[in-house]
């Protein structure tokens, strides 16, 4: 039998998750990217966390336990006054107190969570139901009658009797769920609808159209404004709950039965015993895990999103540490061209950007990605774009050696030159004055904006200079050069070092905003924070293959695009892992933040330019 949100056999026992690298179905925790199993528990019907995360509730058809959040000791708990047959039950919004609807008893016991104790006891409705689920506010006990579940009655528990019928369902009612504040009651039915009810008079208010196939669960985010749906059609659909629009269609590889949204509006879902991680923000999959074990019958996440516990139908409780966090990125537009590079103006409000294989260049508007300049003035492919700290000129270096310098008023070629090398990366000074320009066999040069004459050759090497970037007060230029990074004086064109602890070609190299950190993105899986003489400060780990790297306008975040398709997000003084999306298909070959740091563009390996919304608000 499934039941709702809050029912022991059916679904998310508390709506409290996480992120990313797809994992081939079917692989264990132990070996999966995104958890790590942690502790075990038997003989468990169900589980949820406490909304104040410092205990675990423990349930069972006859009883509920409170026990220390990690199970470290497994005769400490607290053991609540129990009943018969628990149907469902809920905490109060405020997290005060614990609702439990006993079928046996016919009772909805109150509990207090502070002392422990059973506060009072609440009429239960006579009537056999197949689906139950109670307000938070405490005031409603919604249920499915047996006798006919293509309806829904609300009953009130303060007054003893049933105030609303909810009709209008044209196949039986599958999963019932609360709004956080109780206010909207949410239908899952099984003809392809939900519907959002009015949780006090029982109103329709709304229907949720979208499904090809009868939908299974429904479940609310925790802010109350999204609502997700699943069913037998292989998708995840969320809606939000003010205009009924549907926001973001997951699709999955099977039908699923449970739901949970993390704190910060990602969401879990598992159908069997495989659990698969989303992101409804930007509508990419993560990846999967289990899938070798019994059936799950429930999905709870702590409210600091960091453990994930699973309830299996052979009584079998699992905390896993969750590895990876969620971005808040959500994808606001995406360019289906082949960019190959690109660069922010300053101001933010212009894109330059290069698709591969192509002579000409693109100036485009950042906030919708479309383009309102096509520059002609390469005879072959342009590899690498860079603009002046001024905003005054954009520069482009292409595959047959030339670079050419552009005014960004007047969208024309103010100078060009060839570089003796075919250019792979471009950088121009904080005062403007200077491009420096890396290509093929280590080929590395300073030239004149103004004039376009070359005014230092610094180096030739065996390996390409891949990246370049000048450091924020011009003192310091690094170069990414096969394994190593060169740092240069380029006032007396002079090598300063020469780094060489990086294990595989380094791809990125760049400074933060305040010249302080450097920041060097690597195949060998790693980003190295370094202090601007090239010390290793930090080292970021848990990466693929690094080929794009970014730092936030404020130097807070560090953007790694990898191999894979992944964007990480990175606290710079922490090193920790702040959160992470599928973006590509491919390698995200670019990463950059708008002035604004709100915004973050990147490019796939010839798939798509994309621009991204970063937000940490709830949804």
């Amino acid at each position: 039998m499934h039941r709702d949100a809050r029912t022991l056999d059916g679904a998310r026992l508390a709506p409290v998750l996480l992120l990313l690298v797809a994992l081939a179905p079917g692989a264990g925790a132990e070996d999966s990217p995104l958890v790590e199993e942690r502790r075990t528990l038997t003989e468990v019907a169900g589980a949820a966390y406490t909304p104040d995360g410092k205990m675990l509730l423990v349930l069972s058809d006859s009883k509920i336990e409170l026990r220390d959040v990690e199970l470290k000791d497994k005769d400490a708990k607290v053991k609540l006054a129990g009943g018969r047959g628990l149907a469902a039950f809920a905490f109060t919004k405020d997290g005060a107190k614990l609702l439990s609807a006993w079928d046996g008893d016919r009772k909805v016991f109150v509990h207090d969570l502070k002392t422990k104790k059973l506060e009072t006891k609440l009429d239960y409705p006579s009537d056999p139901m197949s689906r139950v689920a109670l307000s938070p506010d405490g005031k409603s006990l919604a249920y499915v009658p047996g006798d006919d579940r293509k309806t829904v009655k609300l009953w009130d528990l303060k007054a003893k009797k049933a105030k609303a019928t909810l009709a209008g369902h044209t196949g039986f009612v599958n999963s019932l769920a609360f709004s956080p504040d109780g206010k909207v009651l949410a239908t899952a039915c099984e003809d392809t609808k939900a519907r959002l009810f009015d949780g006090e008079t029982g109103e329709l208010q709304g229907t949720l159209e979208g499904h090809q196939n009868s939908v299974q669960v429904v479940v609310f985010a925790p802010g109350g404004k999204a609502v997700a749906t699943a069913g037998w059609d292989s998708e995840v659909h969320v809606f939000d709950v003010a205009t009924k629009a549907l926001a973001q269609k997951l699709d999955l590889k099977t039908g699923s039965t449970l739901i949970a949204f993390s704190p910060d509006g990602l969401v879990a879902t598992a159908r069997e015993s495989t659990v698969t991680l989303h992101d409804p923000g930007s509508g990419q999959t993560f990846g999967h895990f289990g899938g070798q074990g019994t059936d799950l019958r429930s999905l709870a996440w702590s409210p600091d999103g960091k453990t994930l516990l699973t309830v299996d139908k052979g009584g079998k409780l699992t905390l896993f540490t969750v590895k990876v966090r969620a971005a808040g990125a959500r994808l606001k537009v995406e360019v289906k061209a082949p960019v190959r590079a690109f660069a922010f103006s300053p101001d933010g409000k212009t894109i330059v950007s290069a698709d591969h294989m192509q002579r000409a260049v693109s100036v485009r508007d950042s906030s919708t990605g479309e383009v309102s300049a096509t520059l002609d003035g390469h005879d072959a492919p342009v590899a690498a774009v860079a603009f002046s700290p001024d905003g005054k000129v954009f520069v482009t270096g292409a595959e047959d050696a030339n670079v050419t310098i552009w005014s960004a008023a007047e969208r024309k070629e103010a100078a060009s030159f060839d570089a003796g090398s075919k250019v792979q990366s471009v950088a121009l000074s904080p005062d403007g004055k200077t491009v420096a320009v890396g290509g093929g066999k280590g080929s590395l040069g300073l030239w004149s904006v103004e004039t376009g004459k070359s005014v230092a050759k610094l180096g030739a090497a065996a390996d390409d200079v891949r990246s370049l970037a000048f450091s924020p007060d011009g003192k310091t230029l690094a170069a990414a050069v096969g394994k190593t990074v060169e740092l240069w004086d380029p006032e007396k064109h002079e090598r300063r070092a020469t780094l060489s602890d990086h294990k595989s070609e380094v791809w990125w190299v760049t400074w933060s905003p305040d010249g302080k950190t450097l920041a060097t993105g690597s195949w060998d899986r790693t980003v190295k924070l370094r202090d601007a003489s090239g010390k290793v400060q930090k080292t970021l780990e848990r990466i693929g293959e690094v080929y794009s790297v970014a730092f936030s306008p404020d130097g807070k975040t560090l953007a790694v695009g990898d191999i894979n398709g992944a964007i990480r997000l990175f606290g710079v003084e922490s090193g920790e892992l702040k959160g992470q999306f599928t973006g590509h298909v491919g390698s995200v070959q670019g990463v950059a933040f708008a002035p604004d740091g709100k915004t973050l563009v990147t490019i796939g390996s010839g798939d798509a330019l994309k621009i991204w919304t970063l937000s940490d608000e709830k949804r």
